[in-house]
């Protein structure tokens, strides 16, 4: 009987030892330009395919959720390797289904590198850190 009152003691004592939860709060914001919470602010379009990058024109292979609904010609997109670095600068030439044909202004991709549609934040990163494309 005293072990039971001594462990119901201790228990009290002590508490449960567990973190309280953390409630995500959503941004209040009504703007229509606002995004979702939770996602990112540069969308992906797509990649670079294998036998795409024919001199200063790329074929990018879109995605079947962020198709040619959100792409446009003239629109600037920078590619991104798997470290998420970024690789060349493309300004869109015309859209196809599923494809999309790009001019290199700046970098050079590789196959495989990631599409998006750049934040100012990384359009600018990128425009700084790489330099203008050249036909070698």
């Amino acid at each position: 009987m005293k072990n039971c009152v001594g462990i119901l003691a201790l228990t009290l004592l002590t508490g449960c030892a567990s973190e309280p939860f953390l409630e995500k709060s959503e941004p209040t914001s009504n703007s229509p330009f606002a995004r979702p919470f939770g996602t990112s602010s540069n969308p992906r379009i797509g990649f670079i395919g294998s036998e795409a990058i024919k001199g200063e024109v790329v074929l990018i292979q879109l995605l079947r959720e962020n198709s040619s609904a959100e792409l446009k010609s003239g629109f600037l997109l920078v590619t991104r390797n798997a470290q998420l670095q970024p690789t060349s600068i493309l300004k869109v030439r015309e859209v196809k289904g599923m494809a999309a044909t790009a001019v290199i202004l700046r970098g050079q991709p590789s196959r495989d590198d990631e599409v998006v549609l750049p934040s100012a934040v990384l359009l600018e990163s990128a425009g700084n850190q790489l330099k203008p494309h050249t036909d070698s």
